[in-house]
């Protein structure tokens, strides 16, 4: 028996076990790759919603506790009318 069909044999031998390998493979990447889809498509419509709440936001005042109503006063000087939400984080 010669070295080129010693290999010929085992691959053949294998055959089975390569191929299910192989499909267990595929089957992992498919579902890697739709995971990573999915989750940018969803990660990007948040991005959308969230873009479409805040509408014509100007600026943030954020800060550990509450703001005096001097700085609101101060804010809203400039002709503008300006009207905000209050957002408190836990």
């Amino acid at each position: 028996m010669n070295f080129f069909r010693l290999v010929f044999r085992s691959f053949t031998y294998y055959l089975k076990a390569d191929l299910v390998i192989a499909a267990g493979i595929a089957v992992a990447i498919a579902a890697l790759a739709g995971s990573l889809l999915v989750g940018h498509s969803v990660k990007r419509n948040l991005e959308d919603l969230a873009l479409k709440r805040l509408n014509n936001v100007q600026f943030t005042v954020s800060g550990n506790s509450f703001f005096s109503e001097e700085l609101a006063e101060k804010l809203g000087r400039g002709g503008k009318k300006r009207t905000g939400q209050v957002f408190m984080r836990l």
